[in-house]
C-alpha cells in the first residue's frame, strides 16, 4: 500500500470522529500522513478514555 492509499484510509477512519469534534474535513485532508497517524492515536486514546469512564459510571 502506498502513502496515498494509507492516507485515504486514515482520512476515512478519522472523518466521523473529526467532524463530531466540529472540525472541517478539508483540514483533515490537508494533513500529512504522519500527522494523521498522530491524530489516529489521539482519537483512539480519547475513545478509550470515554468508554472506560462510561463503564465506571
Amino acid at each position: 500500500m502506498n502513502d496515498f492509499q494509507s492516507k485515504e484510509m486514515l482520512v476515512d477512519q478519522l472523518s466521523s470522529w473529526w467532524t463530531k469534534n466540529g472540525w472541517r474535513l478539508d483540514t483533515l485532508r490537508s494533513k500529512s500522513l504522519n500527522e494523521l497517524l498522530g491524530i489516529r492515536n489521539r482519537a483512539r486514546n480519547q475513545s478509550y478514555n470515554v468508554s472506560s469512564h462510561r463503564r465506571r459510571a
